[in-house]
């Protein structure tokens, strides 16, 4: 397998929309005035979550003696995801799991995209087909949960 064929690039996109993730749910966590401490979990969840996808991708990227994380501007996958963030509406738990869901369903698309392009590289492939199966297990804890209030 040519590494020239790995379409690294699309990894580095996954990888720093996971990156961004971590900063925006820490600033939110940090601004959130007297999160519960389930809203607060959540975030630290999703949090811990973007840190273990954004490492493993890098190491993944770099196994491959891929393209540094900072070489280039996010590509198209990025700005897919880009398009569909928002920020928390509101201060109750349905607004704020409603948020937390269209953020995991903007990070699921954006892994899907990914898949798409990675079917002939079995070891990628493996990977962020873990990962999505984790964000949707994610998204149906949330879904309960919000079912639930």
């Amino acid at each position: 397998m040519s590494n020239a064929s790995i379409p690294l690039f699309l990894l580095r996109d996954l990888a720093i929309i996971n990156g961004e993730r971590v900063v925006k749910y820490q600033q939110i966590k940090r601004t959130g005035e007297k999160l519960e401490l389930d809203m607060a979990g959540i975030l630290s969840d999703m949090i811990q979550q973007s840190v273990v996808y954004q490492q493993e991708l890098t190491d993944k990227i770099s196994q491959l003696d891929g393209i540094s994380m900072h070489a280039k501007k996010p590509g198209e996958v990025y700005h897919l995801w880009e398009e569909e963030q928002v920020m928390p509406e509101g201060r109750g738990r349905l607004q704020f799991l409603t948020f937390c869901e269209k953020e995991e369903q903007a990070l699921q698309r954006a892994y899907r995209t990914v898949l798409e392009h990675v079917q002939a590289h079995e070891d990628i492939q493996f990977l962020l087909e873990r990962h999505e199966s984790d964000i949707d297990y994610e998204l149906d804890h949330l879904a309960r949960y919000r079912n639930a209030l």
